[in-house]
């Protein structure tokens, strides 16, 4: 399984990559979404906080959105704007 995890501190990234799973390949990237400027998602799974807004043109390519955040209003954008995968 892969999963890509964006606006990932080094603390953070240092907690994940401890408690992940044997066959879990994760990428991180200090970014946002805008700023790391990938054209598709580098994995089917991506992680984000509320800073990254997910292109449209990912919605095909994803199959789920998992946030990091204590809000979840754009997990309802992303609901509103048609993504159909998991969030």
């Amino acid at each position: 399984m892969q999963v890509w995890f964006y606006e990932a501190f080094e603390e953070e990234e240092r907690a994940i990559r401890a408690l992940l799973p044997e066959g879990v390949n994760a990428g991180f990237a200090s970014g946002t979404l805008a700023e790391v400027g990938h054209a598709r998602p580098p994995a089917r799974l991506v992680s984000t906080r509320t800073q990254s807004a997910v292109p449209d043109a990912w919605f095909g390519h994803l199959d789920a959105v998992l946030s990091r955040s204590t809000g979840y209003d754009h997990l309802r954008d992303l609901r509103a704007r048609g993504f159909q995968g998991a969030l």
